[in-house]
């Protein structure tokens, strides 16, 4: 075939397809199976590659892309190096070792995906190092980062993933000539053991514009003390996404605000229950993601971030919010499950907006329809279609489902206990003064702090009563009153 021509032909597990002098040879074993069958790799080299039936012969070296994931796989043919691909995929396989194509071949590989295997060691240099732009290492049984890594040898390298892995230390070589030249923009190292001695490591990349540090289950869990410290003098300056998801953070950390050139914040799944004021600074800022925390007002400094086009704020304790109308770039806004008894602001300029779950009966909107349309919009978009559509109510009431409350019959129901306060909150209190909790058992004083069992007042949303709250100890706040302690 000359240049410019195309084919593609699919088979039972492979499809190879030519465009542009550039072949492309990918596994559809995701698609056809149920990852239970594998794929001979001696039958891909020995009769796919070399002769179709279709009397296609391939030329091998203008294969540029292999990808093998999902082949059951356990090693690979040496003969691979022979190979001048620029992108290696060997994704969920049962790998325990890199490939040795890898150390005496595939010189100009750009981009290497070996996630979801069992490798625990890459510390020899590929020979694709100088030239390689994306790693990913994720989701194996790495102990340590590969040495080349830290030392700075990957020059050319854009992305690394080295999430999921039980690394001991990140330590590098300080003082080395390749920081400056490194060109890495994207790092991911979400549950990979980094502690607060790591931060030198994570600010010394001059051109980094995505960093995940989140943690998203409990095992190798990323434990920080001072948050704070990550944001002081890093060597990058234009960070544009940051996710901080599942550290355990009370306090939201100010240093961020430093960082004018972010363009999407994600902490959800924090105990935050502020916003600082330094958050007007982030002038760039298009995506805030503040969900799953214990957040009580959306300040009305936030009117200032007027770029800002997706604010994410479900299930917190919010009472107050600001007049979103006056921002003019706001198209998607979620306040699903919040503590709101009345909705003052316009969102007909917002695309999709979610406000149930809420203590507010959402039925007495103006164009309630065009109102369940965005609703719709979002919770498609973000794959939230599990969510209740109705107001909160009183916890003897929960026997009607929220999932059917659409009925009309149902709907009266709810309708007809509906508050317009937070549960547990005195009618009469002043909204300027901290919630006056109600006591379940009156006649006991609040000094006998007595636990009645689990308080299931406020029903959490499906998507984050399914992912349990990581908790990361501090032992320098903990201890143990043993005074009445019989040995």
């Amino acid at each position: 075939m000359g240049i410019g021509s195309r084919s593609e032909i699919v088979g039972s597990r492979i499809a190879y397809k030519e465009n542009d002098d550039v072949i492309e040879i990918n596994s559809l074993l995701p698609q056809l199976c149920d990852n239970t069958e594998s794929l001979s790799i001696d039958y891909l080299f020995e009769y796919i590659i070399p002769e179709r039936e279709s009397e296609i012969t391939i030329d091998i070296t203008k294969i540029s892309v292999l990808d093998l994931s999902h082949c059951n796989l356990t090693a690979l043919p040496i003969d691979c190096k022979k190979l001048n691909l620029k992108h290696l995929g060997l994704a969920h396989n049962e790998l325990k070792e890199v490939p040795l194509c890898l150390y005496s071949g595939l010189k100009y590989l750009e981009s290497l995906d070996l996630s979801y295997n069992s490798i625990e060691l890459f510390d020899m240099e590929p020979e694709c190092l100088p030239y390689i732009k994306i790693i990913k290492l994720n989701n194996n049984k790495f102990e340590n980062v590969p040495k080349w890594f830290l030392m700075f040898k990957c020059t050319n390298l854009e992305e690394f993933n080295y999430s999921h892995n039980k690394s001991k230390h990140y330590k590098y070589l300080k003082g080395s000539i390749n920081i400056s030249r490194m060109k890495l923009q994207k790092l991911e190292l979400i549950n990979s053991r980094l502690i607060d001695e790591d931060y030198s490591l994570l600010k010394c990349y001059k051109f980094l514009k995505f960093l995940d540090i989140s943690n998203e289950d409990k095992a190798h869990i990323n434990t920080f003390n001072e948050l704070d410290e990550l944001f002081v003098k890093p060597h990058w300056k234009e960070l544009t996404v940051l996710k901080l998801n599942s550290l355990s953070l009370s306090i939201f950390p100010e240093g961020i605000a430093w960082m004018c050139s972010l363009a999407e914040l994600y902490i959800t799944d924090n105990s935050l229950s502020w916003l600082p004021d330094g958050l007007q600074y982030l002038i760039n800022l298009e995506v805030l993601d503040i969900s799953c925390n214990g957040i009580i007002a959306i300040p009305e400094f936030m009117l200032s971030l007027q770029r800002l086009r997706a604010l994410l704020a479900s299930d917190n304790f919010i009472q107050v919010v600001p007049d979103f109308a006056q921002m003019n770039n706001l198209k998607t806004l979620d306040l699903y499950h919040n503590s709101l008894d009345e909705i003052t602001f316009n969102f007909t300029s917002i695309d999709s907006v979610d406000l149930e779950y809420n203590y507010y009966d959402t039925k007495g909107l103006e164009n309630y329809c065009t109102y369940k349309e965005k609703v719709s919009r979002l919770r498609k978009e973000f794959r939230r279609e599990e969510r209740y559509n109705a107001p909160k109510i009183f916890e003897e009431q929960d026997s009607i489902s929220p999932a059917t409350s659409d009925s009309e019959e149902n709907y009266e129901k709810w309708k007809g206990v509906v508050r317009t306060v937070p549960i547990g909150i005195e009618e009469t209190e002043n909204w300027d003064l901290p919630a006056k909790v109600k006591l379940k058992n009156p006649e006991i004083d609040s000094i006998d702090d007595e636990w009645q069992g689990e308080d299931n007042n406020l029903r959490l949303s499906k998507s984050c009563e399914s992912k349990t709250k990581i908790y990361i100890s501090d032992d320098d706040w903990m201890f143990v009153d043993c005074e009445n302690v019989e040995s």
